[in-house]
């Protein structure tokens, strides 16, 4: 009886070690991915920036920009709050946590597509202009 017992506990032990070592993966791996949003976000703001300079965006493209930006930044904020509030509950409350954990995903996909959306919006003035030289060309036949 003393062997199962011992038994049991070692189990435990073990599959605690385990779900504390994949967490902390999962943290690391997750603040990385947040801190490449912030990256990209900035980065789109960037070539924003020069596509604005240039002269190559409508109002109506800058007005969108701006918009999906703020929700962007908004999102940035809450993924990184989702993050933290996983990194404070405790294993102890296993289904607490692991809402926690899809809670985090759930706000890595939509900043991820919001960064898209951002990326999109830089792409279509760049686009215009390409096709406007393309039109310029004279024709080689």
């Amino acid at each position: 009886m003393a062997e199962l017992a011992v038994g049991l506990i070692g189990a435990a032990a073990t599959v605690g070690a385990a779900q504390l070592t994949s967490g902390s993966g999962f943290t690391g791996r997750h603040e990385s991915s947040h801190r490449q949003e912030m990256i990209e976000t900035r980065r789109n703001m960037d070539d924003f920036i020069a596509n604005l300079s240039s002269g190559q965006v409508t109002q109506d493209e800058e007005l969108e920009f701006l918009r999906t930006r703020d929700r962007a930044i908004r999102q940035e904020n809450e993924y990184h709050e989702t993050i933290e509030s996983y990194k404070g509950e405790t294993w102890f409350n296993l289904l607490k946590k692991l809402k926690r954990r899809n809670d985090v995903r759930r706000r890595k996909r939509s900043t991820r597509q919001l960064n898209h959306t951002l990326r999109n919006l830089n792409e279509a003035p760049r686009h215009r202009r390409s096709a406007r030289l393309q039109a310029l060309r004279p024709d080689p036949t």
